[in-house]
């Protein structure tokens, strides 16, 4: 799933087990930037420790942070993990 030199171009086509989406599409299309982004928010709200672990990758995590609509709590969690503000408000011009 990491965005390496190294990886395939073209779609890399994912799909979420029942217990992460149990309605509606289960394949998603990491190389789309809003597909990509909904399972971020799927796996981060609704995962289990392994599912973070397979489908999260640190890097593309750090880069759509800003973008992915979080609750707070998950948000604050993830800064430590990233090293990103916490909040989008945080990140708004004074």
């Amino acid at each position: 799933m990491s965005r390496s030199a190294g990886a395939p171009a073209g779609p890399v086509v994912i799909r979420l087990p029942i217990h992460l989406k149990w309605s509606g599409p289960v394949e998603y299309d990491m190389s789309d930037p809003a597909q990509l982004r909904r399972v971020y928010e799927i796996v981060l709200r609704e995962g289990r420790t392994e599912d973070v672990r397979r489908f999260i990758d640190p890097v593309v995590l750090e880069e759509v942070l800003g973008e992915l609509v979080l609750p707070e709590p998950i948000r604050r969690a993830l800064q430590d993990w990233v090293g990103q503000p916490t909040s989008l408000s945080s990140r708004r011009p004074a």
